[in-house]
């Protein structure tokens, strides 16, 4: 998508210039984990002109493979307009993504042996929520992951103005029933998948119901916690100036993933994912810009290098 800003000390409704944003939960995913060094690929549809080719470029600035990118001659890309006001002002975000050629991938168009040979597909439950195609694309890939051993994380990453809490929930469960990690705020286990408790026991519930190794929950500005098998790890959020939040669960799921795909260790999983997010918010943006440098193992120090 692309994301168009209103500057934070005017109003949307008097704006006579916007910045423009590269954006996407998925892409912001794997742009961060192509930044911190790793070989990341990023799949869609997008109309052949100006607006696809900017979305194209930037990630593949940003050092992540689109090469599997799927070009259509007659069709629209999503946006958005945002405006981040200082308190006590609200936050306004209006979405224009209906009928956006990303709708329109048919599982058909993927080159799924690509796909198959990673070694970690990452999802989102936002695709679901956009119709039946997308829905029919997470599970085709559901199916090959299964049927060749590729590791799956999902982000429930749940969104209000897409779909009521009761059919995510029924969506939803099956497919993270499929998968290897799911990450969660707590807030959407508790709109989506009515679970309420301590941290902890959030976590535990989600993996029971889910049958997943791995459950990360963000908990705000409280930090978040990593739970994998019996053992759970909670860490506090790390300060930083917020610029701009949009982003900051993505740059904490890439943390999550790029420690499993690099030590294996949660925990350490859980200080990057926390130490991206700080990072990330005081990015202008979607896209964190960081590097693995900026990376501590003693966690704290949350400032880009």
């Amino acid at each position: 998508m692309l994301r168009l800003d209103a500057d934070p000390a005017g109003a949307l409704e008097g704006v006579d210039a916007l910045r423009v944003h590269v954006a996407g939960a998925e892409s912001n995913v794997a742009a961060t984990l192509a930044r911190l060094g790793l070989r990341a690929a990023w799949i869609s549809k997008l109309p052949v002109g100006p607006l696809g080719q900017k979305v194209e470029r930037t990630l593949r600035a940003h050092g992540v493979d689109t090469s599997r990118v799927v070009w259509e001659e007659t069709g629209r890309l999503g946006v958005f307009f945002t405006h981040l006001p200082a308190a006590p002002r609200r936050p306004i975000v209006i979405y224009d993504r209906q009928d956006s050629s990303f709708t329109r991938l048919d599982p058909a168009e993927v080159d799924w042996a690509f796909v198959t040979g990673s070694r970690l597909l990452h999802l989102t439950g936002i695709t679901p929520a956009l119709g039946e195609r997308p829905r029919r694309l997470i599970e085709r890939a559901l199916d090959d992951a299964a049927a060749t051993g590729l590791s799956v994380s999902f982000d429930v990453n749940y969104r209000s103005r897409l779909w009521p809490p009761e059919r995510a929930r029924v969506t939803l469960t099956p497919l993270i029933q499929r998968c290897q990690v799911v990450i969660c705020s707590q807030r959407d286990a508790r709109t989506v998948f009515q679970v309420t408790g301590t941290p902890e026991g959030t976590a535990r519930a989600l993996q029971e119901t889910f049958g997943v190794g791995q459950v990360c929950l963000t908990l705000g500005a409280d930090g978040a916690g990593v739970l994998d098998g019996e053992r759970w790890e909670q860490m506090a959020a790390l300060s930083s100036t917020v610029v701009d939040p949009i982003g900051r669960g993505d740059a904490f799921t890439a943390g999550i993933l790029y420690a499993r795909m690099t030590t294996g260790d949660p925990a350490l999983g859980l200080r990057y994912g926390l130490q991206l997010a700080a990072l990330k918010q005081a990015c202008q943006g979607d896209i964190a810009w960081v590097d693995a440098a900026a990376l501590t193992v003693e966690g704290g120090e949350g400032v880009p290098r």
